[in-house]
């Protein structure tokens, strides 16, 4: 893997190489045109000239124009390049914890919000579950009393017969619906 500290620098201005076609580019671009410019210049506005003085403008013209191209497109290429470092930098420093603080809000209120959702869910989970509680231990009772009931009656009949004597009272199973209204 090549990374930017890996990266050969070439020529008198050690440009990398990566980026040698780019600088290239922008260097022909520039210098042409200001060439183009300075003919313009020397031939349009400096007229006074004798034509070897505007020629000697024109050639001293272009030298500077070739030396100034390649200062100005290799700062260009440089600060851009620091220019991403120094985005990279702040990106860093102060975007990504922002992101994160907003990202652990945004957990804190889900989380809020489920917790709610789950006691809501879970009181009406527990309010059903009591309440079948309730009717289980409703229906066990009921079902030891009438044991009981039923007990005390046999008892009570097995008693009447040892004495020998009549016993009439109904089951305490029919004598609850009579008094439920299941007559």
């Amino acid at each position: 893997m090549k990374t930017r500290a890996n990266e050969t620098r070439q020529a008198i201005w050690s440009v990398r190489s990566t980026l040698m076609p780019l600088y290239f580019m922008l260097f022909t671009m520039s210098v042409i045109s200001g060439k183009a410019l300075i003919v313009w210049y020397e031939v349009t506005i400096v007229t006074s000239d004798s034509p070897p003085e505007t020629l000697i403008g024109i050639i001293q013209g272009i030298g500077w124009v070739g030396l100034a191209s390649a200062v100005c497109i290799f700062t260009l290429i440089e600060i851009t390049e620091y220019a991403m470092v120094m985005a990279n930098w702040i990106r860093q420093r102060y975007l990504e914890p922002l992101k994160e603080r907003q990202r652990a809000e945004w957990r804190a209120e889900g989380l809020e919000e489920g917790r709610e959702e789950g006691l809501e869910e879970g009181l009406e989970q527990g309010l059903e579950q009591g309440r079948e509680q309730g009717r289980e231990q409703g229906r066990e009772q009921g079902r030891a009393e009438l044991v009981a009931e039923m007990k005390d009656w046999d008892q009570r009949r097995r008693d009447a017969e040892a004495r020998g004597a009549a016993f009439h009272e109904p089951p305490p199973y029919l004598q609850n619906e009579s008094r439920n209204g299941r007559d």
